[in-house]
């Protein structure tokens, strides 16, 4: 079979925007709409238990970009949640 371009050489997968939030340009000193995503931090105990951090890993392009990853030249921020409350867990099946 052909297949243009050769299997294993793409992936297929549906195009999706990331959340768009205001960040401040510290080259410009302006705030302006830049393309992020959050990756949260969890873990997960032997009892099969998930403890979820109020908070995470802010990635963001950086200007006119939209990709946030840092080996392509995004940035990233740590991100707290204020007053979030202590002691949030929650049980995953398996």
């Amino acid at each position: 079979m052909d297949v243009d371009p050769p299997l294993g050489q793409s992936v297929a997968q549906e195009a999706l925007d990331f959340s768009r939030h205001v960040v401040l340009n510290e080259r410009t000193g302006m705030l302006e709409p830049r393309h992020v995503d959050l990756r949260v931090f969890a873990i997960q105990d032997a009892d099969g238990e998930v403890s979820v951090f109020p908070g995470g890993l802010t990635r963001v392009a950086l200007e006119g970009g939209r990709i946030t990853n840092n080996s392509s030249g995004g940035l990233c921020k740590p991100t707290w949640v204020a007053g979030a409350p202590q002691g949030n867990r929650v049980r995953m099946t398996r």
